[in-house]
This record gives C-alpha cells, structure tokens and sequence, in this order.
C-alpha cells in the first residue's frame, strides 16, 4: 500500500488560453501610458511657451522699473534743485514784500503819540532783523531825566521791545541827547 500518487504540475499546458486576456491588457496599458505620456508632453510644450513667454514679459518689466526708477531719481534731483533755486527767489521776494508793506506812518504816529511835547527825535536809523522785526536806533533830545523817563515809558507801553539805553551826553543847547535802540515787531 505503498503506492505514491505523483502529481504533475504543468500551469503551461494550455498557454494559449490565458495569453489573449494578457495581450489585450498589455496593448491597453501601452495605449493608455502612450495617450498620458501625449498629454504630458503636450502640457509640458504649452507651459514652456507659456513660462518663456512670461519671462519674457518679466524682463521687459523689470526693465520698465529699472528706466522708471532712474528717471525718478532724475525727477528728485531736479526738484531739489530746482526747489532751492526757487526758495532763495521766494525768500528774497517776501523780504523784499515785507520790507517794501512796511507801514512807516504807523511807526512815526505811534512815536509822535509817545513822543513827550518837550523831546524832539534828532536821527533814527533802522534795520530788517531775521525775525520780521526792525531794530531802530534814534538819538533824542530832551530837557531833562523825568521828560526822557516818561519817553521810555511810553515806548514800553507802546509793545517796543528790548529798549536799551546806548549814550547820553548834554548839548551846548542845554538839551540832553540819548542814544537808544529797540525792536519795533509789526503784527501781520
């Protein structure tokens, strides 16, 4: 009872059954790999025009920013130059506007006001300070101390500023001559 049953395994024996379902799968992936390796490279070729393409248009705008960039620089130069050109007219024709809108018969009605009956204005020199004020410098004849006090005071009480006294010196005349400065500030 020792009898072996053998087994002969041939899978090959009837080939030509499985080979068509194998063959038709193969043709099908070769299809579908060739149609997706078309569309890829149809994709591939249209985004490469479209990136040089684009790079193209990049490099002319860098190159429009770069022209842009210089000619603003060109601008801002000019501006300033052109600007401190002009602020020196400017400045020179609003000195020349204040100097020339100064109201002289203010200041001599205001000094005339001031002025005691008894004193008497003997020279009077001005000056355009940078603040839009004028410094005066006048020299004044008066009879005596108390009639030049009462001078000064009106000049404070006027809003003349920094009133000083420079000299005084008496006159063959009997007079007292007083040399004073102050700053006359005009309100625009």
């Amino acid at each position: 009872m020792n009898k072996q049953l053998t087994l002969h395994l041939n899978l090959a024996s009837r080939p030509a059954r499985n080979r068509r379902l194998f063959f038709i799968l193969l043709i099908l992936m070769g299809v579908l790999s060739l149609l997706i390796a078309l569309a890829g490279g149809s994709i591939y070729f249209n985004f490469r025009e479209k990136a040089r393409s684009l790079r193209g248009a990049i490099a002319e705008i860098e190159g429009e920013s770069e022209r842009l960039q210089r000619e603003s620089i060109r601008y801002t130069t000019q501006i300033s130059n052109y600007s401190q050109t002009h602020t020196k007219k400017i400045d020179l024709i609003n000195s020349m506007i204040y100097k020339k809108s100064f109201s002289w018969v203010g200041l001599f009605s205001t000094m005339e006001e001031i002025l005691p009956a008894s004193c008497f204005i003997v020279t009077l020199a001005h000056a355009y300070e940078e603040d839009k004020s004028i410094g005066i410098s006048m020299r004044v004849a008066a009879p005596g101390l108390p009639v030049f006090q009462q001078l000064l005071q009106g000049l404070h009480d006027a809003g003349f500023i920094e009133i000083r006294l420079r000299s005084e010196a008496q006159a063959s005349s009997g007079y007292y001559l007083y040399d004073l400065t102050f700053r006359y500030e005009r309100i625009i």
